[in-house]
């Protein structure tokens, strides 16, 4: 089975950042209340970030490059 992978938005908004696949199998909701179960990341100094579970699951076999444009000083 193959699927269309197309990498991840990154979203920042006041109080977070939403990190989420795009081209996914199904929508996701903006937030921590997504189907997808996403997992929240807070770190000293940065805005808390969400990172959605894709249903394609890519993020196994994808890189991080979002996270170098998460972080803003």
């Amino acid at each position: 089975m193959m699927f269309k992978r197309t990498g991840w938005r990154v979203v920042e908004y006041d109080t977070f950042v939403d990190v989420f696949p795009l081209d996914d199998l199904k929508e996701h909701a903006v937030g921590d209340e997504c189907w997808c179960n996403p997992r929240v990341v807070r770190e000293q100094g940065y805005i808390p970030r969400i990172s959605h579970n894709s249903a394609d699951k890519r993020e196994f076999d994808e890189p991080d490059h979002w996270q170098e444009r998460y972080i803003t000083v």
